[in-house]
């Protein structure tokens, strides 16, 4: 019991070995800055902490929240897919020099609370011939994102609306960002991060490491040799389950692909294999081949293990056929023969053509694009290498190879697939499509298949033995594809030759031409939005400052009703003190009068009393009529106050009232105007939705 969990434990030792042995590469996302308002640029840096010679990848965007500017990294190429939301890029340097990063800029167009970007199928080389790609990548490193927030222009000070402003003149200088960027010879004239690994390499070294370390374990226990053979199995089944847990999962992806079959020299034959740019896999599968070449028993790779029907085809593998024949694959663009065509190729050929490495035979031959003057057929340049960065893009035009074989060019003659026209159309649900299927006088054993597919669904319409040139029809339906293969067999029913083409019937908004102008469309509205917006708000500000100049007057007029309030009442006020005196003053006069002359015996002392009464009496009388006046008066005075208060009050109202109905009144209108224009631009998107694209891709 205690050796099998000292063997258990042993081979749990040794699965991790081998899932962590690793040398890596670190990719860091940085944003500059991680906040920003609709209508600001970001920054976004991709960085490697190991400086490459060259790499391509993926940027994904969100196209609703951003659209792309520009990237201006030298020897940088890019390509935006807007309507998928990514930034296709390709960095070559062909003068063999290093850099650990790339910027592109974008725009913010929506506010959103997360953002994000990320980094998908990276391959890169560095100058040291380090090779990394989905071979040696992890599945948890394919990728990483990093998190910016957009807010609204509302969210932010107005001192940022002059950047807004030049922002939207730099905008308009960089033109559509569907173009692309072609960069061969060098430049054409806070931080958010987030950080992942590349694993490098490492399964033969770390076998060797592990097979090492089981020695020294045996050694240090005192085992003998032959303990081994007991560990070994589990070893091996650990060996076998850390490659299954690290393999890729694989799967056949339909694409149009040229086949076609000619002699390098006397001995050796050769299946050439050209991919069309269009798609995005840049490789082909053994099954995908197989169709084709319906006499293909198996296919071995350079180290002459037999591959399974979901691993891709490369350059220099060997194509066995059923009547015992072999011959090599050469795909065109793929010269490191690892059955993809990537920005490693590219590596190679900078490597040729600054003579570091040099790739001879189909090596070269496979990446020699470029070959119109060039009769030995391995002189690789900047042409070839640009022709191969336009290939990765999607921007390639006209033919991946400019001269084909002889044998290619001779049996080309005797068939082809043709259209009404050969133009992409815009048609409507429903329509028809036609295409021929044209023989040559003399063309040999010609095989034709027609298969529709829809979304993971395939139907063969037609699969057919021909003798004479024939005429198809399609019906025009969204998101449905014709594949259509065309292939010539020799005697022994070897394919010799292939066409095929392709029809995607695309919706117009799916297509780049539909979804710029969409964007337009949507874009023009929302000026129209902004300028209504702008308009409402000056209404709003004109009548908001006519109610505070009538407020303020209002407010004036009562602050002088007031003042003139309090001013009557002081004034009546003195002026009762003062008639008081007065009357107080003329009965004190009066008792000194009557006292004089009593003093003098004028008058007797019953009169002076007498007198001295009737004073008194017309005193308190003078002081009652004195007090009824004032408060007569005071009374005027206040109801005066009120009623201009009143009035005033009153007035304030109305102001109040009629502010309120006219800011309804124009935000009525102007929301009337936006319901206008939405549903103009509802009718125009409506119109054109349903036009379907169809796209003949050869």
């Amino acid at each position: 019991m205690k050796n099998i969990i000292r063997n258990l434990l042993l081979c749990i030792v040794f699965i991790f070995i081998l899932s962590t042995t690793v040398h890596a590469m670190n990719i860091n996302i940085e944003t500059n800055p991680k906040e920003l308002k609709v209508g600001d640029e970001i920054t976004v840096k991709v960085i490697l902490d190991e400086p490459v010679v060259t790499s391509d990848f993926k940027l994904k965007y969100n196209k609703d929240e951003f659209k792309f500017i520009d990237s201006n990294t030298n020897y940088l190429n890019t390509k935006d897919y807007m309507n998928y939301g990514y930034v296709n890029s390709v960095y070559a340097n062909t003068e063999g020099k290093t850099t650990k990063e790339f910027e592109f800029k974008f725009k913010a167009i929506k506010e959103t609370e997360e953002a994000i970007f990320e980094i998908n199928e990276i391959n890169c080389a560095t100058a040291e011939n380090k090779i990394y790609d989905d071979s040696n990548l992890d599945q948890d490193y394919k990728s990483e994102k990093v998190k910016v927030i957009v807010k609204s222009q509302e969210e932010n000070n107005s001192g940022n609306d002059s950047n807004n402003s030049n922002n939207e003149k730099n905008d308009s200088n960089n033109g559509s960002n569907n173009d692309s960027k072609q960069n061969i010879n060098g430049k054409t004239e806070d931080s958010t991060q987030a950080n992942k690994v590349i694993p490098f390499a490492g399964r033969n070294t770390i076998v060797i490491i592990s097979i090492i370390l089981l020695i020294v374990l045996a050694i240090i226990l005192k085992k003998k040799i032959n303990w081994l053979s007991k560990v070994l199995p589990m070893f091996i089944a650990g060996i076998i389950v850390t490659s299954m847990y690290n393999i890729n999962n694989s799967y056949a992806y339909t694409q149009t692909i040229k086949i076609f079959k000619f002699n390098i020299n006397e001995t050796e034959n050769v299946y050439s294999i050209l991919l069309n740019s269009i798609d995005t896999e840049k490789k082909v599968s053994v099954s995908e081949l197989k169709d084709i070449l319906k006499s293909i028993t198996e296919i071995e790779s350079k180290d002459n293990n037999i591959l399974g029907d979901n691993e891709y085809v490369g350059t220099g593998y060997t194509i066995k056929l059923s009547d015992g024949s072999e011959s090599k694959a050469l795909v065109y663009g793929d010269c490191n023969g690892d059955g993809k065509v990537n920005s490693n190729d590219t590596y190679n050929m900078i490597q040729h053509m600054l003579e570091k490495e040099q790739l001879t035979g189909i090596y070269a031959k496979s990446v020699n694009l470029s070959n119109k003057d060039d009769q030995d057929d391995e002189k690789i340049d900047k042409e070839d290498i640009a022709k191969h960065i336009s290939f990765l893009l999607g921007t390639l035009e006209g033919d991946f190879v400019e001269e084909l074989p002889e044998e290619a060019k001779d049996l080309s003659q005797y068939i082809d697939v043709k259209f009404d026209n050969e133009e992409d159309e815009k048609l409507m649900e429903g329509d028809k499509c036609n295409f021929s299927i044209v023989l040559g006088e003399q063309t040999p054993k010609a095989h034709a298949k027609v298969t529709k597919v829809s979304g993971d669904e395939k139907e063969i319409i037609s699969d057919e033995n021909l003798t004479q040139t024939k005429e198809y029809q399609v019906s025009v339906e969204k998101n449905v594809s014709y594949e259509i293969s065309v292939n010539i067999s020799d005697d022994k029913d070897n394919v010799i030759h292939n066409v095929t083409r392709k029809l995607n019937m695309v919706s117009y908004f799916d297509t780049e031409e539909g979804s710029k102008e969409k964007s337009e469309l949507e874009e023009n509205a929302h000026k129209e939005y902004e300028t209504l917006d702008e308009k409402l708000k000056e209404s709003i500000r004109n009548i908001e400052d006519e109610y505070e100049q009538n407020i303020n007057k209002l407010d004036k007029n009562m602050s002088e009703l007031e003042n003139s309030y309090k001013n009557d009442e002081d004034n009546l006020e003195k002026q009762r003190d003062s008639d008081m005196k007065s009357i107080n003053d003329t009965y004190a006069n009066t008792l000194t009068d009557i006292n004089t002359r009593l003093e003098k015996k004028d008058i007797d002392e019953a009169t002076a009393r007498d007198l001295t009464t009737e004073a008194k009496s017309k005193r308190n009388e003078a002081l009652q009529a004195l007090d009824s006046r004032v408060n007569q008066s005071l009374t005027q005075i206040k109801e005066s106050y009120q009623a201009q208060k009143e009035k005033i009050d009153k007035e304030r109202e109305e102001l109040s009232v009629r502010r309120s109905t006219e800011e309804k009144q124009i935000t009525d209108e102007i929301e009337q105007q936006k319901e206008g224009i939405r549903s103009k631009l509802d009718n125009e998107i409506k119109e054109k939705e349903n036009i379907i694209v169809v796209q003949k891709i050869k």
